[in-house]
């Protein structure tokens, strides 16, 4: 057999032991994530989820109120809005 011959197998070979060494290591990795939630969800730990979309929601409730605040402080009568010319120094 010419030695060109031998390198397709070899390669086809190596590749399959490649993709099965990277899927059976991903599994492994997500049966051990799955794993440590239900750890946490069986210690009754809330803290599982993410906060980012609640600490969104309050970002945006605080512009809101702010945003109501100053409506409201120029809507009353004898206020003016803060002159930006004389913050400047």
């Amino acid at each position: 057999m010419d030695p060109g011959q031998l390198v397709v197998p070899v390669a086809g070979i190596v590749a399959a032991a490649a993709l099965t060494f990277y899927l059976v290591s991903f599994q492994e990795m997500s049966n051990k994530s799955f794993e440590d939630l239900e750890e946490k969800l069986a210690k009754g730990t809330n803290n599982v989820l993410l906060n980012s979309s609640l600490s969104s929601k309050k970002r945006r409730e605080a512009r809101r109120i702010s945003k109501q605040q100053r409506q409201q402080q120029a809507s009353k009568p004898g206020s003016s809005p803060p002159d930006s010319a004389s913050s400047k120094d």
